[in-house]
C-alpha cells in the first residue's frame, strides 16, 4: 500500500476527533475507527508482534523496507520496524541513521529517508547524557575498591594473629573469642573478593557471545555468578576455553575459606611462672661440720629399700627426694650445686692371691674360724698389706659361693692411692672379695637360668674363680637438676667434682678400725683423733655457681670420721654357701649369712646380686649391679645431707644449708598460629584480582578494535543487571526460542540448540547473520 493511500485510510480516534500522522507529530485522521488498520491476527489470543513480523512474506519484504505493527500504547499511529537485516547491509551508515548496534529503530511512517535521528531518538530513549566512551575506572571502580578492602582485611587478619601468636588467650567482653573475630574478618574478606568476581562473571557472559555460542550458555554463566553449584556446571561446559573458568573455580573453592582459615589458630597448653604463688624452695649444703651418724642408718636403709631388686641399671630417679617445696605441683630449678657423697669403683682382682689350704683347724684361722668346719676343702683369697700393720685382707671359705666386705683403715686405699683429690676427700674405702662361678657345661647354664632351688645351684657350677673390687666413698660437689611435675619430684645428677680448693691441702683421714672377726667392731676414733676435729677440707666451687648458693664447700674431720665409722658398721658383710651337715641334716647344701654388727647389706647383696641366676652366668653383669647398689647409696646419703634429714643440724655456720628459690609454674593455654593456612585466603584474593584485571584488559582490547559508536560499548557496564538480558534478545531470537514463556525444560532445550551472537546491542540468531 502506498504511503498516501495509507494516510487516507487511517481510522479516527476513539474520541471522535480526526488526527493524522505527520513527520513531526500525529495529525487527526478522518476515519473514526482506529482498528481498521490492525490485522485480524493481532487481536487473537496468543498474538505476538514478533511472530507476526517474522511471518511476513518475502515479496512484502522486497517491495517495502518497512512494515507496520500497531503501537502498544494509546497512540493511533502505526510504527515502522527496521529489521536487523537491513542494518547489516547498511554498515557504518547505521550510526548516521540513528541505528544503535543493530537495535530496531522506531520512527514515524511518514518520516523521509533523508532525515537522520539524533542521539535523543536512539532506541526511543533520551540518550543525550550518554558518554560513548565511559572510563573503565568508573565502570569497575567499586569492584576495584572492594578488592582493596579485601586485601586490607587480610592484612588486618595477619596483624591480629601476629599480635596474639604465642600469647595467652585474649579475654574480651561478651565472650568474644579470637576464633569468632577471625571468622568475621574472613567472611568480610570473602565477600570483598567474591562480589567483584560475581560481577565480572556476569559481565563475561557478554564477551562470551562475541562469537557464536548456544543461547543456553547465557543461562549457565548467569547461574555461575550466583554460587558454587552454577560454577560447577559452567566448569563442565566451558572447561579451559575461557578465562571465566578461573572465576568459576574460585567460586567453588571459596566454600573452604572459613574452615581452612580457622585451622591457622591452635590453642596449646604450656606452663608459665605463677604470678600469685611463692616460688619453689629447695636446699643445698655448703659445709658439713657436725657428725650425722645418729640417723645415717635410716638414710642408708632408705637407699637399699628403694632399690629395684634385682638391682638394674642405675637411674637417679629411683630415689627421688621429697624435700623441694612446690606450691603449684609443677616447679623447676636452675642447676644447683651442693656438697654430697660420691662413689668410685675399681677392679682389684689382679692383686688377689688365692690358694687352697691343705690342712687347717679353726684355731689357725681366727679371722674366719667362726664359720669354718674342720676337715673340709678350704680356699683363701688375700690382698697383701691391706692394713697399716701389714696384715692382709682375706676371704676364707669352704663352699663354692662366698663373699666378704669390709672397710680399710682411714688412710688406706688399694686402687686410688695416687689420686690426691680422692685421698684427701675420702670418707671410707670398702673392699669386696667374692667368688665367681665358672660354668662350662651348657646344660648346667640352662639349669641356672631356669632358677633351680638354691640348694642345687652349687651342683651346676664346674669350678670357681675369685674377684675383688674397691668401693671408695668421698666428698664431692654435685650438680643436679630438680623438677616437680604433677607433685612428683625428679632429681637428676648431671655432674660431680672432687677437686680441692687449695693445692697445698694436707687433709686426710687417719684412723684404724678392727677386722670384723674381732670384737669390738670399732675404730680408734675419739681421743686419738679429737685434736684434728676442727680440721677442714675445702672443695673447689663449681664454675657456674649462682649468687644464692654457698661460697664454700667442705667438711670437718669430725664429721667425716663419724660418717666413716657408721659406714663400716652398716656395710661390712660375710656370706658363704655351707656344704655338708647343716642343722643335723646331712648331705644338704645350705647358705650361711653373717651380718656383723648392724650390717644391712649382707642379705640383699648376697641374695639379690650374687645368687641371681642371670648374674651367676655373667660375672660382668654382677659387677654392674654392684655399682648400681653403691651409687644409689651414695646419692641417698647426699640427699639426706642436703635436706638435713638428721636428728641434729649438720652445720651452725652461714655456709651451711642454703635455701634455693625455683620457679613455680601454672598451666595456661596460648595461641599458636600456623601461618600456612592463611595462604589459601591470599591465593583467593590473588585469583580474584587477576580475574578482574583480565576482564578489564579484554574490554580495553575490545575498545581498541572497534569504532567509538555508543552501541559498541553499551554492554560494558551491564554486569549483573537483570534488565539488560530482558532487552538484549532481538525479536528474531525471541521467536526462535518460542517467543513467550513456556515450560522451563522446553526453553532450555530450545536455548541449547539455538546459537546466537552479540551484534551491536542485540543478541541475534547466528542463522540470521549467515543469510545476509
Amino acid at each position: 500500500m502506498a504511503p498516501d493511500q495509507h494516510k487516507s485510510q487511517m481510522p479516527a480516534a476513539a474520541d471522535g476527533t480526526n488526527r493524522r500522522c505527520s513527520d513531526d507529530n500525529w495529525e487527526e485522521p478522518n476515519s473514526p475507527e482506529i482498528e481498521s488498520e490492525i490485522p485480524a491476527a493481532s487481536t487473537s489470543p496468543g498474538f505476538h508482534p514478533e511472530e507476526s513480523h517474522i511471518s511476513q512474506s518475502n515479496d512484502q519484504q522486497q517491495s517495502s523496507s518497512t512494515s507496520t505493527l500497531p503501537v502498544a500504547n494509546n497512540s493511533p499511529c502505526p510504527v515502522k520496524i527496521v529489521p536487523a537485516q537491513q542494518n547489516l547491509h547498511q554498515g557504518q551508515d547505521s550510526a548516521e541513521t540513528g541505528h544503535m548496534g543493530g537495535q530496531p529503530l522506531v520512527e514515524s511512517e511518514t518520516r523521509t529517508q533523508s532525515s537522520r535521528p539524533s542521539q535523543q531518538s536512539i532506541n526511543g530513549a533520551d540518550n543525550s547524557d550518554l558518554d560513548p566512551l565511559r572510563p573503565l575506572w568508573k565502570i569497575w571502580g567499586l569492584e576495584t575498591l572492594s578488592l582493596i578492602v579485601g586485601f586490607l582485611v587480610f592484612a588486618g587478619i595477619i596483624a591480629l594473629l601476629a599480635s596474639h601468636d604465642q600469647k595467652q588467650l585474649p579475654s574480651w567482653p561478651l565472650k568474644i573469642s579470637l576464633n569468632s573475630v577471625l571468622a568475621f574478618l574472613t567472611t568480610v574478606a570473602k565477600a570483598a573478593f567474591m562480589w567483584p568476581v560475581s560481577n565480572a562473571i556476569s559481565q563475561a557472559k557478554w564477551s562470551w557471545f562475541l562469537q557464536d555460542r548456544p543461547l543456553y550458555d547465557f543461562h549457565l554463566i548467569d547461574q555461575a555468578s550466583r554460587g558454587s553449584w552454577g560454577s560447577l556446571a559452567l566448569i563442565r561446559r566451558i572447561r579451559h576455553r575461557h578465562f571465566i573458568t578461573l572465576a568459576a573455580v574460585l567460586s567453588v573453592i571459596c566454600v573452604l575459606t572459613s574452615p581452612l582459615t580457622q585451622l591457622s589458630i591452635d590453642y596449646r597448653p604450656r606452663h608459665v611462672p605463677s604470678p600469685d604463688e611463692k616460688g619453689a624452695q629447695t636446699s643445698v649444703l655448703g659445709m658439713l661440720e657436725h657428725p650425722v651418724h645418729e640417723n645415717l642408718d635410716l638414710v642408708m636403709s632408705n637407699a637399699v629399700s628403694h632399690l629395684p631388686w634385682p638391682a638394674k641399671g642405675y637411674d637417679y630417679g629411683l630415689i627421688n627426694p621429697t624435700g623441694a617445696a612446690c606450691p603449684t605441683g609443677n616447679c623447676t630449678f636452675d642447676t644447683i650445686h651442693s656438697l654430697g657423697v660420691c662413689v668410685r669403683f675399681a677392679d682389684i682382682s689382679p692383686k688377689l692371691e688365692v690358694r687352697e689350704l691343705d690342712a687347717h683347724t679353726t684355731a689357725t684361722l681366727k679371722a674366719s674360724g667362726e664359720w669354718l668346719v674342720d676337715g673340709m676343702r678350704t680356699w683363701k683369697a688375700s690382698i697383701k698389706n691391706a692394713y697399716p700393720d701389714g696384715t692382709s685382707f682375706d676371704l676364707v671359705h669352704q663352699g663354692k659361693f662366698a663373699l666378704v666386705l669390709d672397710m680399710l683403715s682411714g688412710n688406706q686405699s688399694i686402687a686410688f692411692r695416687a689420686d690426691r683429690n680422692l685421698m684427701q676427700t675420702k670418707i671410707a674405702s670398702l673392699v669386696l672379695i667374692r667368688t665367681a662361678p665358672v660354668i662350662r657345661d651348657e646344660a648346667h647354664r640352662r639349669e641356672l637360668l631356669e632358677e633351680v632351688p638354691i640348694g642345687k645351684i652349687a651342683e651346676a657350677v664346674d669350678e670357681i674363680k675369685h674377684e675383688a673390687s674397691e668401693i671408695l666413698f668421698h666428698l664431692c660437689v654435685q650438680s643436679y637438676n630438680i623438677t616437680v611435675e604433677k607433685g612428683e619430684q625428679t632429681t637428676t645428677l648431671v655432674d660431680s667434682s672432687a677437686e680441692l680448693r687449695s693445692d697445698d691441702s694436707d687433709f686426710f683421714m687417719d684412723f684404724s678400725c678392727n677386722d670384723m672377726a674381732f670384737e669390738p667392731l670399732s675404730c680408734d676414733a675419739g681421743p686419738v683423733s679429737r685434736p684434728r676435729y676442727n680440721d677442714t677440707v675445702y672443695l673447689r666451687n663449681p664454675p657456674n655457681r649462682s649468687a644464692a648458693e654457698p661460697e664454700r664447700y667442705g667438711a670437718t674431720y669430725e664429721a667425716v670420721e663419724a660418717m666413716a665409722t657408721e659406714i663400716k658398721t652398716l656395710m661390712m658383710a660375710y656370706a658363704q654357701e655351707y656344704p655338708g651337715q647343716f642343722e643335723g641334716r646331712p648331705n644338704l647344701t645350705a647358705i650361711e649369712l653373717v651380718a656383723p654388727g648392724g650390717s644391712i647389706l649382707s642379705r640383699p647383696l648376697w641374695l639379690s646380686i650374687f645368687m641371681d641366676p642371670e648374674n651367676l652366668v655373667d660375672s660382668g653383669r654382677t659387677y654392674g649391679r654392684i655399682q648400681t647398689l653403691y651409687s644409689n647409696i651414695a646419692l641417698s646419703l647426699s640427699s639426706g645431707l642436703r635436706e638435713n634429714q638428721f636428728r641434729y643440724r649438720v652445720t651452725d655456720s652461714e655456709d651451711g644449708i642454703f635455701s634455693i628459690t625455683g620457679t613455680a609454674w601454672i598451666e595456661e593455654s596460648y595461641v599458636h598460629v600456623t601461618w600456612g593456612w592463611l595462604a589459601f585466603l591470599a591465593v583467593e584474593l590473588t585469583i580474584a584480582t587477576v580475574f578482574l584485571a583480565i576482564t578489564i584488559v579484554v574490554q580495553i582490547k575490545t575498545r581498541a578494535g572497534h569504532d567509538s559508536a555508543v552501541g559498541a560499548f553499551v554492554v560494558e557496564e551491564f554486569k549483573d543487571s537483570s534488565l539488560a538480558p530482558l532487552l538484549a534478545l532481538s525479536p528474531e531470537a525471541r521467536s526462535a526460542v518460542g517467543g513467550r514463556l513456556q515450560r522451563l525444560d522446553f526453553m532450555k532445550e530450545r536455548a541449547k540448540r539455538l546459537h546466537v551472537r552479540l551484534e551491536g546491542s542485540e543478541i541475534v540468531p547466528s542463522e540470521m547473520r549467515q543469510t545476509v
